[in-house]
């Protein structure tokens, strides 16, 4: 399973909710012809990146999904992981 929002690789995420702890494993480990991303990014960015998806997938812009309940420690991890991921 592939994460997109747009065009023609993996779930839209706009009509499909992934949950937090899925979304964390395919960012971290990657499936198919997701590559893993473990290399690239620090865990907390990766902890930010998957409550991003299980907090917005599933929904329409700027609402939260059906999966948002099960993005543990999202925001946090964003101001953790810093620099642009904290907003800045």
């Amino acid at each position: 399973m592939l994460f997109r929002s747009a065009g023609n690789v993996g779930p839209n995420l706009t009509q499909n909710a992934v949950d937090y702890q899925t979304a964390l494993g395919l960012i971290t480990n990657g499936k198919g012809g997701m590559p893993s991303f473990k290399a690239q990014y620090s865990e907390d960015q990766i902890k930010c990146f998957a409550g991003y998806v299980a907090t917005h997938s599933g929904a329409p812009a700027g609402k939260e999904g059906p999966q948002a309940k099960t993005a543990e420690g999202y925001p946090e991890s964003c101001k953790a992981a810093g620099g642009i991921f904290a907003g800045g």
